[in-house]
């Protein structure tokens, strides 16, 4: 995909015509992408040469790419595939009309990169000649979904063996994706290639090892016109400050493993530790033929959540939280807000952190016209892409949120805008538009239930350490 030099060592003439047996080399699928548009990124390709991303099943817009230069084997650019449903595929194909000969070359050859496809049913490649095709899992191609960069060969002579004709390939290449796959799911490609002879083999980047000074010196310095209403800083050792917080008891929601109780929140030289721990007792809520809540006859993790509703709320301003997490199996920390006007989703909800299963995920939430189901502006990015060793380090989390627009960031990146002009509730369960009203605000450790794994006994207690909340408003 990305090496421009090497294109002369096998244009694009040899595809057009029958295969030279004495070829060599390397052939790359694309050149240097320019704009998503005039390169190979969708439908609306202009180069009589350029291969082309297109959708294909019932979802037309399956996936989303991007080409982007922050996350490569070799070169500049790479594929970013963004999945939106399951059971589609993108296929990469020639301009209509056309096809490609393999036969003169021994592999066909790409990068592939992938943490969420350990929860997909299926993750194939397909190639297809006309009424044949070769169709392989990538797990079965050595592929292992560990978000980090692959080598992955088909040799041409497996095609051949599959039926396919090699000398007129209709399908470049194909991905397809089964159940499991839940939209913000991800998978990277680089260098699709065609080779003969000797393996072009490049170093795949090791993941980057983060330290605190990849951070701006100062990502917050421009505060002029803001002022703090708010803050708590966890400098009293004991429990956190009651006129701030109030604690969650119990059974809370999503199936959750945890029983929170006040004891698992203290504060701590000037932190705040919330700590999950594997601790078993009786449930005293246990009711045979109960809810979900009341049918556990014991209580086999404990951690706390404290919230400031009925104490605090704001609408609008700059939120500053420096924390670090836990990433421990099972773990699910999380810093958000709920609105406190009408019922959930409706009244609105604003998760400037939420951390399970190896991704950190900046989220907003409002309501549809089905009670109790959320319309999300949902992002995710990988743990592993952020650097090793960055869960040992505090990070600051911020969100700006005014009446037009709610941006939420780690250390001075942007994970995650929202434009309020969308965010309308249709139904009347909560106010018109539940970002124009008042939050309050929460922090809590949740371990397991619908989103946040299997808990590994041997890694617990897990802690979720504050270092402060700071609310700033505009003077």
């Amino acid at each position: 995909m990305n090496k421009f030099l090497v294109m002369a060592i096998a244009s694009l003439a040899l595809f057009a015509n029958a295969a030279d047996s004495k070829v060599t080399g390397v052939h790359y699928f694309s050149e240097k992408p320019t704009t998503i548009n005039k390169h190979c990124g969708n439908e609306k390709h202009s180069d009589s040469s350029c291969f082309a991303w297109k959708p294909k099943g019932q979802w037309k817009q399956s996936a989303k790419l991007d080409i982007v230069n922050d996350d490569k084997v070799e070169g500049k650019y790479s594929y970013k595939f963004t999945l939106n449903h399951g059971w589609s595929r993108w296929v990469l194909e020639m301009k209509k009309g056309k096809s490609v000969d393999y036969s003169a070359y021994d592999r066909l050859v790409f990068y592939v990169k992938s943490a969420d496809a350990k929860y997909w049913d299926s993750f194939k490649v397909i190639i297809e000649s006309s009424k044949k095709w070769y169709a392989k899992e990538l797990s079965e191609l050595g592929f292992k979904p560990n978000n980090l960069w692959q080598r992955i060969e088909i040799p041409v002579a497996d095609l051949a063996k599959a039926g396919v004709d090699t000398k007129n390939i209709t399908k470049l290449l194909q991905f397809s994706w089964g159940g499991g796959v839940a939209g913000g799911h991800e998978f990277y490609l680089d260098n699709v290639c065609l080779e003969k002879g000797p393996r072009q083999l490049y170093d795949i980047p090791e993941p980057k090892v983060w330290t605190p000074d990849m951070v701006k010196s100062n990502p917050f310095a421009d505060m002029s016109g803001y002022e703090l209403v708010w803050a708590d800083e966890f400098n009293v050792d004991g429990p956190p400050n009651p006129d701030n917080w109030k604690f969650e008891e119990g059974f809370s929601r999503n199936r959750e493993l945890q029983w929170y109780q006040k004891d698992n929140a203290v504060c701590k030289d000037g932190m705040l530790v919330i700590e999950a721990r594997k601790e078993v007792k009786p449930n005293p809520t246990f009711k045979r033929g109960g809810d979900w809540r009341q049918q556990r006859k014991n209580i086999e993790y404990t951690s706390s959540s404290i919230v400031t509703n009925g104490l605090h709320s704001w609408k609008y301003g700059r939120f500053e939280i420096r924390a670090k997490v836990d990433a421990k199996s099972g773990t699910w920390p999380a810093i958000w807000t709920v609105g406190d006007i009408g019922q959930w989703p409706s009244s609105g909800e604003i998760d400037l952190m939420e951390y399970y299963k190896g991704k950190i995920l900046a989220n907003t939430v409002w309501g549809t016209r089905k009670r109790w189901h959320g319309e999300w502006n949902a992002a995710k990015k990988s743990l592993n892409s952020f650097g090793q060793g960055w869960e040992d380090h505090f990070h600051v989390w911020r969100m700006d949120w005014d009446e037009n627009y709610i941006k939420i960031y780690v250390d001075d990146v942007l994970l995650n805008k929202t434009d309020l002009s969308k965010t309308i509730n249709p139904m009347n369960w909560g106010p018109k538009n539940p970002f124009q009203s008042e939050h309050h605000f929460i922090l809590n450790m949740a371990l397991g239930g619908d989103n946040g794994g299997t808990p590994i006994e041997k890694e617990f207690p897990a802690h979720f350490i504050v270092d402060y909340v700071r609310i700033y408003q505009k003077k």
